[in-house]
């Protein structure tokens, strides 16, 4: 079915269409609809908002449902025969990233000497599952669902009371977090073949949330969130922080990366093991001409992957990081956040859009307290 066809069915314009031809009442009435809510949004042609030719070209095969209710929602008149949505407009950004500095009256609530610490084993093997305690600041946020508490989206600690993740995975059903995970299927983790075992994991309630205030969920700008845990964690050598790339970090503009997550995993289902994927940094400007009719990518995006191994649904929110050398200590530092990607995960040529963390480092600082 073309796109034009499937539009007019999931609308249910086929009549309306057919009718305004010969109304002038009823066109009337259909372009008095109540004008766009939302602060910034302009009523334009479909086609001409990236968001809606990403639903209409992407999303409605697998998730109709989805494109139906946006598309009513946001429907504002027409154009000839064709509706008009309330679109948020694309500006021009190209967004310049700040001067990184550590020089901030925030600065001693994260760890910067003690972050990221690399166990000596760490890149031994080199598997799709790490070892136990590899990877110390993974999160995972759950949900208040009908089959009761989930874990839907992860997120990173980069501090004893703090989690970054994405904006994405805030909704008014987020319950709270939990760190210090590997297999959530076992009360107790271990190594195999061996008495060493990881305490207990920790599980909190959320204190505050801070969405970054640019965060746009149509075209998933600014994609960036920071949790305040109610308590702090107890930090151990299976829960400590990740390092962010501050002002002395080389940030890498090509090279392999590692992503980690709980989310689906090639066979269709979420794994209750943590994962991880050594995936290949690829250019924005790249990812912009792949991705160009679907969304647009901002300098503070980042892309990586495109070779079969990527994150997944339930991934949204967890860190992409790689280890950095500096001041003679190697350290691990989380380069992304998960944002968005291809609805068939894992697609060859087609990598994941990641929020680039070091354009917000600042932010980051100036939210956090003691």
């Amino acid at each position: 079915m073309k796109v034009e066809s499937v539009l007019i069915y999931l609308l249910g314009l086929q009549v309306v269409l057919s009718r305004m031809r010969h109304s002038p009442v009823l066109s009337f009435i259909m372009y008095r609809k109540p004008p766009c809510k939302d602060e910034g949004d302009i009523c334009i042609d479909i086609y001409k908002c990236p968001y809606f030719v990403m639903l209409m070209n992407v999303v409605q095969k697998t998730n109709p449902h989805f494109v139906i209710t946006e598309m009513r929602a946001h429907q504002c008149g027409f154009i000839d025969d064709r509706p008009k949505m309330c679109c948020t407009p694309i500006k021009n950004e190209t967004e310049k990233e700040e001067t990184l500095s550590v020089d901030n009256e925030n600065q001693d609530v994260l760890p910067f000497n003690s972050c990221g610490n690399v166990r000596m084993h760490s890149r031994i093997i080199y598997g799709e599952k790490p070892i136990l305690g590899e990877f110390p600041w993974m999160a995972m946020l759950f949900y208040t669902t009908s089959k009761g508490p989930e874990f839907l989206c992860g997120g990173s600690l980069i501090s004893e009371k703090y989690v970054l993740t994405a904006a994405h995975c805030i909704n008014g059903n987020i319950l709270g977090v939990r760190v210090g995970e590997y297999n959530i299927y076992t009360n107790k983790d271990c190594e195999p073949h061996s008495s060493v075992c990881a305490p207990p994991y920790q599980d909190f309630y959320i204190d505050t949330i801070i969405i970054h205030p640019r965060y746009n969920r149509r075209s998933q700008a600014h994609d960036i969130a920071i949790i305040r845990m109610s308590q702090p964690a107890n930090l151990t050598d299976y829960v400590s922080p990740i390092c962010l790339p501050f002002s002395n970090t080389t940030y890498p503009e090509a090279g392999i990366m590692t992503v980690a997550g709980w989310g689906m995993t090639e066979k269709g289902y979420r794994s209750p093991i943590l994962k991880k994927a050594d995936i290949p940094l690829v250019p924005l400007e790249t990812c912009r001409r792949i991705f160009h009719n679907y969304a647009v990518l901002l300098d503070s995006h980042m892309c990586a992957g495109g070779e079969r191994k990527d994150s997944c649904n339930g991934d949204s929110g967890g860190p992409l990081f790689w280890i950095s050398v500096e001041d003679g200590r190697a350290k691990y530092v989380q380069a992304g956040i998960v944002s968005f990607g291809a609805k068939n995960c894992g697609s060859f040529g087609l990598p994941g859009i990641y929020t680039k963390v070091q354009p917000y480092v600042n932010w980051i600082i100036d939210q956090v307290e003691p």
